[in-house]
């Protein structure tokens, strides 16, 4: 929020719904609508008309300009006054507030856990804001609702990440330890209350009101309510137009200036990577966006509390290649990609990558999580930019990773000889996509291993689950000694971050049947090439019953094991170039590649005929865009929901009763937040055409 202005208004609202009082009741729906206009119009119109001026060749008029800005101001404080239903939402939703020692560490624990790369609000101005409503009863704050919906979203943010403030050891024994359910609930429900009455008046607080709801509600409704929260406060900033540069406007300090854009890029930086995500289409076009990056500003940055202007830049930064990344799904890659078309994969591809590479050079020296204090604030914002940088990459190469697998099969199952896909950058972005899906694992070995592993954090839990399914998916074709230590070390990762989240431990689930999917096709797979080339009695032979018996008791020993997080050396695995060795030379499979018929895991409930029955590796998807051979959530007879092949007749049901109660959004919030609805699965099943021409 502004450090002045936002104060200013505040006060000025109140005094003006004083006075007006009689004369805004009778009319309260036009004073409403000149309130919206003013309040935009406030910043736009006097630069406005200035270039009308300067358009018509006149000289910019000062006078004008002052007379036109005194005329806004006046008309904008003289908001609306509260009808008696507001009055009692706002009396109601003041009563939620907590004691101010509650209130004090909340806040204190959103700005240092909840802030991230992200700008909120001016945390200096918050704070005094905070002191003040809470030290004089009469304090205009008490009647600005905008405020209090802000205040209570900061409470509910600041909320969730209270673990990461628990007590020593020493200490833990005269805490009570919290409910794991949703700690922000109660401050949730009363600022939801409040958004019909701001977003009639929407000015700066606002927008930042509604940002702060929708990165509440991210881990718990990331697809639905959380999705719907940041859209609106999107529309919002468009709505006050803070995508638009106002570098030229002369009614704004350098400092609002700042505060502006950096409130738009937090906003366009998150909405825009999470509907990626989501898989949704983005909201708007970054070409409509003339707002500058942010920039340092050296007095408003030293009077923050978490300093976080140079994480907001390079967040801001890589959203944009992020955007560009997104634009893989118009490519042709798949079915096969033709030599010709207007699209060209590997010129997007070199281009993404340039962009990326280019990203990562420029971080500051001092954006290495070994160099930062696991305590700091900054440690967890450095984390994300990490981890939103590596799921660059497996979002540019997400789909080229089934490809390659698929291929994989279908050279040693179906025997299949043409290939599948023709352009050379399929593989290649499978190759980066798998890379950074395993750094991606060993960044959460490293805040697993400083106690910054949490709950409530969508952006955490569905890293770790796509970059674990990636290395599932890579392991069909070959799993390195490291395979199971990898898979082992997400799911526990994932376990852990699901605790108290219904959802993300279905989506634990999901990701699980992943592996016994997974499992299925490496052992048909070892199967088929060990009937084509083992001949009973040889040396061969006897030599692949050794390795069969060698994987097994190292896998049986394995699982006796204790799922403890080994060093972060222990993910370093062979190059990921060693993955595609049986791709790109399929002839030259060792005997280390026959001969080992494992069984499903036990402790994983289902089956997938998708894998048995046919070359294509198929998972659980919510909406199918054609008919496919993907699995299905077919309802039966007594209402309930159960898996089935749509490609094959006469398998068992791969049913699970944990996941019946999925219905409609459920089950597509559990795609996404999974990173399942990522990979298109039921896009690519079914018979491919050869990429013959």
């Amino acid at each position: 929020m502004i450090s002045n202005d936002t104060t200013r208004i505040t006060q000025e609202s109140v005094t003006g719904e004083d006075g007006d009082e009689e004369d805004e009741q009778g009319m309260p729906e036009e004073n409403a609508s000149i309130n919206v206009s003013l309040d935009e119009g406030n910043y736009i119109w006097p630069q406005f008309f200035s270039r009308i001026r300067e358009t018509l060749y006149l000289d910019s008029s000062s006078v004008i300009q002052e007379q036109s800005l005194s005329h806004l101001q006046m008309g904008s404080n003289n908001d609306i006054a509260s009808s008696p239903e507001e009055a009692h939402r706002l009396r109601k939703a003041i009563n939620g507030f907590p004691p101010r020692a509650v209130a004090d560490f909340l806040i204190s624990v959103c700005i240092k856990h909840g802030t991230d790369n992200f700008f909120y609000f001016d945390q200096a101005t918050f704070m005094s804001e905070i002191d003040q409503f809470y030290t004089d009863s009469r304090s205009p704050l008490r009647q600005d609702t905008r405020f209090v919906c802000l205040a209570l979203a900061a409470f509910a943010l600041g909320s969730q990440w209270t673990t990461l403030e628990k007590p020593t050891e020493l200490q833990r024994n005269a805490i009570i330890q919290p409910d794991y359910g949703d700690p922000g609930k109660i401050f949730y429900s009363h600022a939801k209350t409040l958004v019909p009455d701001i977003i009639d008046r929407p000015n700066l607080v606002t927008v930042q009101a509604i940002y702060l709801l929708g990165v509440y509600l991210m881990p718990a409704s990331a697809i639905s309510s959380s999705y719907v929260y940041l859209g609106l406060a999107l529309r919002t900033a468009l709505t006050i137009n803070l995508h638009m540069d106002n570098s030229d406007d002369t009614t704004l300090s350098s400092t609002e200036k700042e505060v502006r854009r950096r409130l738009w890029w937090s906003i366009y930086s998150l909405e825009r990577t999470t509907t990626l995500k989501l898989n949704r289409p983005r909201s708007i076009s970054a070409e409509i966006i003339s707002a500058p990056i942010p920039s340092p500003c050296p007095t408003f940055d030293k009077a923050q509390v978490f300093d976080n202007h140079l994480h907001q830049i390079f967040y801001a930064k890589l959203a944009l290649i992020i955007d560009r990344v997104a634009e893989s799904s118009s490519l042709s890659m798949w079915p096969p990609v033709q030599s010709s078309g207007t699209d060209n994969p590997r010129q997007w591809f070199e281009t993404v990558e340039a962009e990326l590479k280019s990203w990562k050079r420029s971080l500051p020296s001092d954006f290495a999580l070994e160099l930062i204090d696991p305590r700091d604030s900054r440690y967890r914002a450095v984390f994300h930019l990490h981890l939103q940088y590596y799921y660059a990459w497996i979002a540019a190469g997400k789909v080229c990773v089934v490809a390659v697998v698929r291929e994989h099969l279908r050279h040693h199952i179906a025997k299949e000889k043409s290939p599948l896909y023709r352009d050379q950058s399929v593989p290649s972005l499978a190759r980066h996509c798998i890379k950074a899906a395993k750094k991606l694992l060993r960044l959460f070995e490293n805040i697993t291993n400083t106690n910054n592993l949490t709950r409530f954090s969508f952006t955490d839990f569905q890293g770790c689950s796509i970059s674990t399914i990636i290395v599932l998916l890579a392991g069909i074709m070959n799993r390195d000694p490291e395979y199971e230590t990898q898979v082992n070390f997400g799911l526990e990762s994932l376990r852990k971050m699901a605790d108290g989240n219904k959802s993300a431990k279905t989506g634990v689930q999901f990701v699980e049947m992943l592996r016994s999917i997974a499992d299925e096709a490496v052992a048909k797979l070892r199967q088929t090439v060990y009937h084509s080339q083992a001949q009973p009695g040889t040396y061969e032979d006897n030599e692949s019953k050794y390795v069969q018996w060698a994987e097994w008791l190292a896998r049986a020993d394995g699982s006796q094991r204790p799922t403890a997080h080994s060093p972060a050396r222990t993910m370093m695995g062979p190059s990921s170039s060693q993955v595609f060795s049986a791709v790109q030379n399929p002839t030259s499979a060792t005997a280390h590649d026959v001969g080992y018929q494992w069984q499903t895991p036990l402790s994983h409930s289902s089956i997938s005929p998708s894998i048995l029955g046919s070359d294509t590796p198929t998972v659980p998807r919510a909406r199918l865009r054609k008919h496919s051979n993907a699995l299905v959530y077919i309802p039966d007879s007594a209402g309930h929901e159960h898996l089935q092949s749509l490609h094959t007749e006469n398998v068992p049901e791969a049913t699970n009763p944990s996941l019946q109660w999925l219905h409609g959004d459920d089950q597509t919030f559990l795609t996404c937040l999974t990173g399942f609805d990522m990979l298109d699965f039921a896009d690519l099943t079914g018979p491919v055409d050869s990429a013959d021409v």
